[in-house]
């Protein structure tokens, strides 16, 4: 009940971000090399090599940020994107669901978008972390998705942002969200911008 509490007062993505910041930074400061191919596919990619502090603050980290992730899915889906659709000025959310790339299993992510025509624009920032996240990882494995705007839920298929598609929409995530270019100045990855279409009929 106190997270709950906690996350509606706060707001869950804001919160959620914080803690990906800080687990970004710490990763960064340890100079760990992330190994992708042993990262749950649910889970933003965890296995590292690197002080044991830092591995403890990573732990503990991740696991906060999961509760905190499944808090506001469970709100978002309870009440139709009234709660935990938008955060900071207004900001909208989504839900991103994905196949796992290993186990098959559905994985729910909320993520900020922007929208583009009848397009859907997500950013793979994971606050600035050296590692893709994993629910782009589940797309480059399968791009068919699904996600739920407010109380509707579209059939999507996901593609990576081309490098002058890229330029022109990070423009406009980074508009909606300036956060983005300092994630993108902590990483060495080129973060990537991922266009969600509706699926075909």
């Amino acid at each position: 009940m106190l997270l709950v509490a906690f996350s509606l007062l706060l707001g869950v993505a804001a919160v959620a971000d914080a803690v990906q910041q800080f687990g970004a930074l710490a990763l960064g400061q340890a100079g760990e090399r992330l190994r992708v191919s042993d990262a749950a596919d649910g889970e933003d990619p965890a296995g590292f090599d690197g002080a044991a502090a830092v591995y403890f603050w990573g732990v503990v980290g991740r696991l906060l940020f999961r509760a905190l992730v499944k808090v506001h899915v469970a709100l978002y889906r309870a009440s139709g994107g009234r709660l935990g659709g938008r955060v900071s000025k207004g900001v909208p959310v989504l839900l991103l669901t994905t196949s796992g790339r290993k186990t098959g299993k559905q994985r729910t992510t909320p993520l900020l978008y922007v929208e583009e025509g009848d397009r859907y624009v997500v950013v793979a920032s994971v606050g600035g972390a050296p590692s893709h996240p994993a629910w782009y990882l589940n797309l480059r494995s399968n791009p068919a998705a699904t996600i739920q705007v407010g109380g509707r839920k579209v059939a999507v298929t996901a593609e990576t942002a081309g490098p002058e598609e890229r330029a022109r929409l990070w423009s406009r995530v980074t508009q909606m969200w300036p956060r983005y270019d300092d994630y993108q100045a902590k990483t060495r990855r080129e973060i990537p911008v991922v266009i969600l279409a509706r699926s075909a009929a």
